[in-house]
Parts: structure tokens; C-alpha cells; sequence
């Protein structure tokens, strides 16, 4: 007997999704838009059958929130260092203004540009992530792609 006469061929890898083929470019894309495009590409490209798809679907919404939840939960880590910033600011400024000798004015006004310095930082962080967050919530574009790719493209 003669077996591996009509071998399957392996699966082609589908080719990677990318930004221009999620149409139009220029408009930010939603939840919905995010679901529209990984059922018409998984289903298009074989991946999935329109049977499994749903849910798959479903995991993909399942990772999204759960990285908006922690781009979310990084975004509340980082307030209180902002705050905490602020604080040490206000402190340092009242010792500045108590001080008496011109060794206490030159420390006290030294630990006030340390505390500014401190408290740019920190508004810079917290400004960061809290971008990250708003950008994730109004354009689901770049997330899809990599999910996508992430998950269909591996070797």
C-alpha cells in the first residue's frame, strides 16, 4: 500500500493585515468596525469558518477590554505620584519661604527645582499613559492589527 500519495499540503500562511487594508485609512475604527474586519479577514483568508468565528470574535472583544482595563488600572497607578509630586512641591515652598540664613534659601530653593523637576516628571508618565488610554478608546486600528497578526502569523 501506498500512503502520503495525496498528502494535504500544509496551510498557507495568510498574509499579515495591515493598516491600508482596513478601509478608509483616514477614519478612526470602533469596536464594531474592529469585529467587522477580523470576521471579513479570518473568514476571507481561510482562518476560520463562519461557524467559528463568533467566537473568536468574542476573544478578541475579551482582549481588548481587558487591555483597556490595565492601560486603564496604569493610568491610576501614576495619579498618585503626581499628587504625592504636588505635595512635596507645596512643602518645599513653604521651607523656602521660612528660611533664614542664605544656606537654608540656597537648600530650600535647591529642593524646590528638585521637587519641580519631580513633579514634570511625573505629569510627563501620567500624561503618557493617560494619552495611550485615549488614543486605545478612539481608534481600535493599530490593536487589531497586531491581534490579528499575532495570532495568524505565528511560524
Amino acid at each position: 500500500m501506498i500512503f502520503g500519495l495525496f498528502k494535504k499540503a500544509a496551510p498557507r500562511k495568510p498574509s499579515p493585515l495591515t493598516s491600508e487594508a482596513i478601509q478608509p485609512v483616514d477614519k478612526p475604527v470602533s469596536l464594531a468596525d474592529a469585529k467587522r474586519v477580523f470576521r471579513a479577514y479570518t473568514v476571507a483568508h481561510g482562518i476560520l469558518d463562519t461557524r467559528e468565528v463568533a467566537d473568536h470574535v468574542g476573544y478578541m472583544v475579551d482582549d481588548m477590554k481587558s487591555h483597556e482595563e490595565c492601560l486603564r488600572e496604569e493610568a491610576e497607578q501614576y495619579k498618585p505620584d503626581v499628587a504625592e509630586a504636588k505635595e512635596s512641591l507645596k512643602e518645599a515652598l513653604r521651607e523656602s519661604k521660612a528660611a533664614k540664613t542664605p544656606e537654608e534659601k540656597e537648600a530650600a530653593e535647591d529642593e524646590v527645582e528638585s521637587c519641580r523637576e519631580a513633579l514634570e516628571d511625573a505629569q510627563r508618565v501620567y500624561e503618557r499613559v493617560a494619552k495611550e488610554l485615549a488614543d486605545f478608546k478612539a481608534d481600535k486600528r493599530q490593536y487589531l492589527i497586531e491581534y490579528v497578526n499575532r495570532q495568524f502569523q505565528r511560524d
